[in-house]
């Protein structure tokens, strides 16, 4: 095997530890959007999120908002990086042939 294969083999290997890594951390951060609803004239924080066909809310308590904001944008940012480590992995995968890979 080349030297560029092996690389490209660690590099692959290191991805999917990654990709696993961020997948385990974001299943602890809330999922969904921060959205505003008025009610009764005054603003209301809700996080709303998708669970299959059914759009999910719930209340978030003024003091609990920076820090559900904090984790709804860490959580988008993982999934953006989770994103481009697989789309590597995939340029990666073709460049060395799938079945090369199991």
């Amino acid at each position: 095997m080349s030297v560029i294969s092996d690389m490209l083999y660690e590099e692959h290997n290191r991805l999917s530890r990654a990709i696993d890594s961020f997948e385990n951390v974001i299943t602890e951060l809330p999922k969904g959007t921060i959205i505003w609803k008025n009610i009764k004239n005054r603003s209301y924080p809700y996080l709303q999120w998708r669970e299959g066909t059914k759009v999910k809310s719930r209340y978030i308590k003024e003091k609990e908002l920076a820090q559900v904001q904090d984790n709804v944008e860490q959580r988008k940012e993982y999934e953006r990086n989770i994103k481009g480590m697989k789309d590597t992995r995939s340029e990666i995968e073709r460049m060395l042939g799938r079945s090369k890979l199991k």
